[in-house]
């Protein structure tokens, strides 16, 4: 338990947003951790998260180091409002080469097929010049298929399946230029029942060309990074 308890303090005091912040040292009241509430001005938790962590925290005695960003965050151009989208993060300029990297694919009727297909078509027909938008889905094979697709539907190939959502988009989503320029990758995977999620099989990322992807978008990356 008390491994336990100092592995959990640790874990909140790496995930609480407390720049400037300074944590001093505590004594123990001989039973336990002494709940003394803080009393500098730089207390960020009134009610007791200073008290929180000193209860979950093993006794240290010299502790006092400030909790700062380990970077610092990106300048915004001169005369920039503070709404205005900065370049590096400009999903809509025409010249990105952006990846969207998924795990479900229709006609799966999920969430995470659904959205990132619309979403690449959307992007797509904002492409100029050397702009490209690619999206990336998980191929199963024919044992998972019919445990995921409606009415046991199996594709024998990933042209198959490609020529399923391009008719998709084309018909269904209204969306005929982007049926006929979005581009589609396949990556290899399996669907665990446990779970009830797909999970790649291999390293996606080396299937990424640093060429063609200056912005990678993850759906679900607990499970693309699994």
């Amino acid at each position: 338990m008390g491994a336990f308890r100092r592995a959990l303090g640790l874990a909140l005091l790496l995930a609480l947003p407390v720049t400037g912040l300074r944590v001093r040292p505590w004594r123990s009241n001989g039973g336990g951790v002494s709940r003394r509430r803080g009393t500098e001005s730089g207390d960020r938790w009134p009610g007791g998260g200073d008290d929180l962590l000193r209860e979950l925290l093993p006794e240290i005695p010299e502790l006092d180091f400030p909790v700062t960003r380990a970077r610092p965050p990106p300048q915004r151009p001169s005369g920039a409002a503070l709404d205005d989208t900065m370049p590096s993060s400009d999903l809509a300029a025409p010249e990105r080469r952006i990846w969207i990297v998924t795990t479900a694919s229709l006609p799966w009727m999920t969430g995470t097929a659904v959205n990132p297909l619309l979403r690449a078509a959307h992007l797509t027909s904002s492409r100029r010049g050397d702009g490209k938008i690619t999206l990336m889905v998980p191929f199963l094979d024919r044992k998972d298929q019919k445990r995921v697709f409606p009415g046991g539907r199996v594709f024998e190939d990933e042209a198959a399946q490609e020529a399923y959502l391009r008719t998709w988009l084309r018909d269904t989503a209204d969306l005929k230029s982007a049926a006929e320029t979005l581009d589609i990758r396949w990556y290899p995977a399996r669907y665990h029942p446990d779970y009830g999620s797909i999970f790649p099989m291999g390293d996606i990322i080396q299937l990424v060309p640093d060429a063609e992807a200056d912005i990678c978008v993850l759906e679900e990356p607990e499970h693309l990074n699994w």
